[in-house]
């Protein structure tokens, strides 16, 4: 083999490795992660009055924008906020009549709608009795349409993600006294509900969209809560499947993932099953159904990210 092919190869395998993921810390501060040895390199200031939920974020990579809820620490009014991801600043401050509901960041979701410029928000609404509002938002012109209210229980930076026109939450439901772990799917222009897929027994979370395989993928937990699966989601049909195990060496995950659908390559943060101990970044390769990669991301477990976007150019 040349050495311009070995070159070529060794830049496939690498370079797909190798990318500027961005990030968000709280109070908000936008930051760009080094896949490759997981350096965080702060874009620009800390907006310290911002306080950022864990998984409330998404980026729009074609407009190169980072939206997340922000929760004002002087006022406790939430906002959607939109940041340049070249200089941190804000370019969308857009009132919410969202309330906080325990946590900053419970109850909320912020999702870019694919090949527009709106975003898909949800929060606890005290003018429909503090249900969920889930709403439809162009930062650009201010424009607000409601899509549908509920009422459900949340879990702690639950997952969501968007596929084409259905956005896909986690969220679970009061049976009985017995509480059971949804996927719901609401489509994104009506806001009629389209989904309810019971997910008792792996507790999937860390939603993210698969353009290449047309399949929502996540991270769950096995029955036995010996180890981490990812897990599949047919968003055609509803049905829901176990892909792949994990070590079990990998097993405490924060809400935040994202992926590269290009390269079938998911980004995620976890570590073995201290809290207390630093975070890694761990790459994982889905053809190849294994971790190809991880790094030392968090050393401080406080400070590490509530969110975490690949940049999609």
């Amino acid at each position: 083999m040349g050495l311009f092919k070995l070159f070529i190869l060794l830049c496939l395998i690498s370079c797909v490795l190798s990318v500027d993921l961005y990030g968000m810390r709280s109070p908000a501060e936008l930051v760009k992660v080094n896949s490759e040895n997981g350096t965080i390199t702060p874009v620009g200031g800390i907006y310290t009055h911002e306080a950022v939920g864990d998984n409330v974020g998404c980026l729009d990579s074609k407009n190169g924008i980072y939206y997340f809820m922000g929760t004002n620490l002087e006022t406790a009014k939430i906002d959607l906020l939109g940041m340049d991801i070249h200089t941190a600043d804000i370019k969308y401050k857009i009132p919410t009549t969202f309330v906080t509901e325990g946590y900053v960041g419970v109850a909320q979701i912020v999702q870019c709608v694919d090949g527009s410029d709106d975003v898909i928000i949800m929060g606890r609404d005290p003018k429909y009795d503090h249900k969920h509002n889930l709403v439809r938002v162009t930062p650009q012109t201010n424009t607000w349409k409601e899509l549908n209210q509920f009422n459900f229980l949340d879990p702690l930076g639950g997952g969501h993600t968007l596929s084409g026109e259905t956005v896909w939450i986690e969220l679970s439901v009061n049976i009985s006294g017995k509480y059971s772990h949804k996927l719901f799917g609401f489509d994104i222009n009506t806001g009629k509900q389209v989904f309810e897929i019971n997910d008792d027994d792996y507790y999937t979370t860390g939603l993210n969209y698969d353009k290449e395989s047309g399949m929502v993928l996540g991270i769950g937990i096995v029955p036995q809560f010996t180890h981490r699966v990812i897990m599949q989601l047919n968003p055609k049909t509803g049905i829901i499947t176990r892909l792949f195990d994990l070590p079990s060496t990998y097993f405490l995950a924060t809400p935040p993932t994202t992926i590269n659908s290009k390269d079938s390559i998911g980004w995620y943060i976890m570590n073995d099953r201290k809290v207390d101990e630093p975070w890694k970044l761990v790459t994982l390769d889905y053809n190849k159904q294994a971790i190809v990669k991880n790094v030392n991301l968090c050393p401080n477990p406080k400070d590490c990210l509530r969110g975490l976007e690949y940049y999609d150019i």
